[in-house]
């Protein structure tokens, strides 16, 4: 590399010494102006203000409702008139602060990698000098101009790119991962909710036929037919379901609140949405066999584990790239006292030296803790499928058996009813046979809510929903027959 610095520049570098040094700080200041620096912008966080963001949050808001709209909701629908599981997941993504943690982690990531991929810059180095013993023979100057430009060597800069590729497809996976969990969390919490309301109506109807039994039971001690022994019993049962009747509407305002909290909206706006918890009960059965291998290759932990091994192999391929050293070249032109210098300078040969074992060691004994994990995660998520579909086929064969034993009841009840009819049984004992068929049907409820549960639960050990996973199957079902 040449440089040349002409009459101009050397008469420049004599005014330049010649300044004042009070002066200085003015000339360089004047020489930066023209540099497009960055100033700090202070960002302070106030928690009172973040709480009253927090209860400003309303489901009419114009970037909500655009939200919705990008999901696929049609303008005629918004805003929602009735919530359901769907519409409450959509509210969680929107408003839920969990996912925007996720995603300023990501945008950190990506800012790493973008810093990553640029290069580095050479160095300038330059300084003057005066001799106060200079005479006809030697100019009183001195002027020297030096840069250092970096060389990276074996790809290192690549290789260092590509580590923080994978962990910027890390924090893309891990805000999927927190979506997926608030997902899994408003589901849950739902189908409680749903739970709560089925036992409020079903409690609600034993209420009002254990108050006909007690009525009718008075009337019959009072003209001697009843003993206080069965008053007494039913007036106990009556009391111990309005207690269970106040403990279920104490439990569904917690529901409630729990609720609110997964989706991110405070309880005074959620208590103005309408919630629609009608059950749906989903009672397909997935084959065993294809479980895993979905598992396997949709979760999203195990697609995580697969980005945190690249970055471990990009760790042992840079350490392994560090025994080759990067090189600095020191180009430079000195004028002294009437010499022209030209000098070329190189650093960092001495680090051929150094063979980077240890370094290399540690990088594959961290690569061989990345193959242990994810190992142990694969083991970990077959084992807790099998026994989630497991608990499903088991809850949805008790659901199945409630169901035909409620069949048996309404037959058994029918019967009672025409005996009624015909004068065959009084109203005691047809109103009896209710409270028992209500009993079946609370066994159907609760075995409901099970399935469900169980359903969520397989849902999260896949990472997806089910019915998707059952039509994918289905189609590779029909396709093999085909």
């Amino acid at each position: 590399m040449t440089f040349f610095f002409s009459q101009k520049y050397q008469t420049y570098f004599k005014v330049l010494a010649s300044i004042n040094a009070n002066l200085l700080p003015l000339y360089l200041a004047f020489l930066c102006s023209g540099c497009a620096f960055q100033s700090y912008q202070a960002k302070p966080i106030s928690a009172q203000i973040a709480v009253n963001d927090f209860e400003t949050k309303s489901v009419s808001d114009e970037k909500f409702i655009r939200y919705l709209q990008n999901k696929g909701y049609s303008s005629e629908q918004l805003p929602l008139k009735s919530w359901d599981l769907n519409a409450l997941v959509d509210c969680a993504l929107f408003f839920h602060p969990n996912l925007n943690v996720a995603r300023a982690q990501l945008s950190a990531a990506q800012a790493s990698e973008a810093l990553a991929s640029k290069p580095n810059l050479p160095t300038l180095n330059g300084n003057i000098a005066r001799s106060d013993r200079a005479n006809g023979d030697i100019n009183p100057f001195a002027y020297q101009f030096s840069i250092d430009i970096p060389i990276n060597t074996h790809n290192k800069r690549q290789i260092q790119i590509e580590s923080f590729s994978h962990l910027t497809e890390v924090a893309k996976l891990e805000v999927a991962q927190s979506a997926w969990n608030l997902r899994q969390a408003v589901a849950l919490s739902f189908s409680e909710m749903q739970w709560l309301e089925v036992q409020l109506g079903l409690n609600s109807k034993e209420i009002t036929l254990q108050q006909q039994v007690v009525a009718m039971l008075e009337k019959r001690k009072q003209l001697g037919l009843a003993s206080s022994m069965e008053l007494s019993q039913a007036e106990l049962n009556l009391q111990s379901s309005k207690a269970l009747h106040n403990q279920i509407e104490q439990n569904k305002i917690i529901a409630l609140n729990n609720l609110a909290k997964q989706i991110g909206l405070p309880i005074s706006v959620f208590n103005t949405m309408s919630l629609d918890l009608s059950t749906n009960t989903s009672e397909s059965k997935l084959p065993n066999v294809n479980l895993q291998k979905a598992a396997l290759l949709n979760r999203l932990d195990i697609r995580i584990a697969l980005e945190r091994y690249a970055v471990a192999e990009t760790k042992v391929k840079l350490e392994i790239a560090k025994q080759y050293p990067d090189i600095s070249l020191n180009p430079g032109y000195a004028y002294e006292f009437g010499d022209k210098v030209w000098s070329l300078g190189f650093s960092s040969l001495l680090n051929l030296l150094k063979s980077n074992k240890a370094a290399i060691f540690e990088a594959e004994k961290l690569r061989d803790v990345e193959v242990a994990q994810f190992e142990a995660l694969q083991a970990d998520i077959i084992g807790q499928t099998n026994a989630a579909y497991a608990v499903l086929q088991q809850t949805q064969l008790h659901f199945s058996a409630q169901k035909n034993l409620t069949i048996q009841q309404q037959d058994f009840f029918a019967k009672s009813q025409a005996q009624f009819n015909v004068g065959e049984i009084d109203r005691l004992t047809l109103t009896l046979a209710q409270l028992a068929f209500l009993n079946i049907e609370k066994e159907v409820a609760q075995a409901e809510y099970q399935t469900i549960n169980a359903w969520f639960h397989l849902e999260n050990q896949l990472q997806k929903p089910l019915d998707d996973e059952a039509k994918v199957m289905q189609a590779q079902i029909n396709k093999e027959k085909k």
